[in-house]
Parts: C-alpha cells; structure tokens; sequence
C-alpha cells in the first residue's frame, strides 16, 4: 500500500490559521496595550474562534503564549496581547492554562491591571470552568470571580500569587468540588486559610501549600478525619519522622495507596 501522506490536525491548522491573524493586530502599534481598530476584521476572526471546538480552543491559549514567547521579539511581545486575549478568552472554555501569561511579558503598572480586569470580565462568563491556572499573579479579586461563576472547577493553580485566606476561603465555598488545589508559596495564606480548605474541600485528592504537613499535624493528631492524599513525599523533608502517622489519614479506599516514601 502507498505510504499515507500526514494529515494536518485541526487544531494545527486553527493555530497556523490565526496566529499570524491575530499577531498583526498588535502590529505597528505605538500603544502594546491598544487594541486593534479593524473591527470588521477582528468580528471576522472572533466568529472562527467561536466556532472552534472547545478541546481545540483549550489548548491553543497556552500554545499561543509559548509560541510568542519564543518566536516573537522580547520587545514586541506585548503588541496587541489585550487583542488576543480579548478573542481567545472565550465563555465556553472548559481549561484556561495561563502559566506564561504574565511570566513571558514584562508588563508595565497599567497593563498588569487591564489584563486582570479583563480576565475578571472574561472569566465571570465562564460557567463551564474545570480547570484554572494562574500561578504567580492571581489577586482575591480573582478568586472572587471564579467563586462566583465557575461552580464546576476541579483543579485550580494559584502559586507564588497574592491571594489572602479571605480570597481562599470563597474559593472553596462557591468550588465545591475541587480535587486539586496548588496554594505553594502564597505566603499571605495562613495556617487558618489552609485548614479551612481542608474542612470544606471533601473532594480535594491534591493539595500543595506551605506547612501543609505540620499543619495535619497540629490539627488532626488522634482525629478519625480522614484525606484522600497521595502527594504527601514531597513534605518528607520538613518532618521525616512524621510521615508514618501522618499515612493513616490517607484514605486508601478505592485509590491507590499514598506515597509516602522520603
């Protein structure tokens, strides 16, 4: 049989389609922050990306974030950025992966706050929200909003932000069902805001913050209350004699047993 030519994804052929589409739109501005004036075309190019399909549009947000990162000028990458995000950040998104948004974009005062405001705009209307992650700047304001429109979230990554116990706590309440949390290096999050998540959360099978070994410890020493954690080996380190009883909070049941090896 002839050997079978490669077939382009749709999803390779979405991203090759309006990458260079929606780069041009930051093209030539004097402003990085202004947004493109081509109205028709940019109403032309937001009716594409409405008509992606979701697992597509997921996963072209952070490919486009790395790709600017990488192929575009430092000094050029935040032409247009509000641009993007203004097509890209769209209320049917079911995963909003935002690593490298602030990390690959040296952004002066005005643009870190527009970019916040429009992702509390944006993310308001985003009711089918599973997965959130916003490591390094996420604000309670933030927090507020995803507690308030995205009751579905499961997984939620905050690291290295800002975020207090006030924003935390209505996270949990208004995120039921969240399974996997990462609070790693909050330091505004205290030992209160952590053993808050702990009560609320039923779900939560993952949790990722400061002392969070010392604060089972503290809290649940000789308690009944069991957790479904398996990620516990990474605390090992901060009180090695502990992990043998901190084991029988793991809930074993129906899940593999937690590791707890050094």
């Amino acid at each position: 049989m002839p050997k079978r030519n490669p077939v382009e994804t749709l999803e390779n052929l979405s991203f090759e389609l309006i990458f260079d589409v929606i780069l041009s739109f930051g093209r030539n501005h004097d402003q990085p922050t202004r947004g493109y004036q081509d109205a028709e075309l940019f109403q032309t190019v937001d009716a594409w990306v409405k008509c992606m399909p979701i697992t597509i549009l997921d996963r072209i947000i952070p490919k486009m974030l790395n790709h600017i990162a990488s192929k575009v000028a430092r000094r050029d990458r935040m032409k247009g950025l509000i641009s993007i995000l203004q097509l890209l950040l769209q209320p049917k998104l079911s995963k909003l992966h935002l690593e490298n948004l602030f990390s690959m974009h040296r952004m002066s005062s005005m643009a870190n706050t527009q970019i916040r405001q429009l992702l509390v705009t944006r993310v308001s209307q985003m009711h089918h929200l599973t997965e959130f992650h916003l490591p390094g700047k996420c604000t309670d304001a933030i927090l507020d909003v995803v507690a308030a429109s995205c009751p579905r979230l499961r997984v939620a990554k905050f690291g290295l932000s800002q975020v207090t116990d006030v924003g935390v706590e209505a996270l949990v309440k208004g995120c039921p069902h969240l399974t996997v949390l990462e609070l790693q290096d909050c330091t505004q999050v205290t030992s209160a805001g952590v053993l808050r998540v702990l009560e609320r959360c039923k779900c939560l099978e993952q949790l990722h913050a400061n002392n969070l070994l010392v604060i089972l410890i503290t809290n649940f020493h000789g308690s009944d209350r069991t957790f479904p954690f398996r990620h516990l080996s990474q605390y090992s380190r901060q009180r090695p004699d502990a992990l043998p009883s901190v084991a029988v909070w793991c809930d074993a049941a129906a899940r593999e047993p937690a590791d707890l090896s050094p």
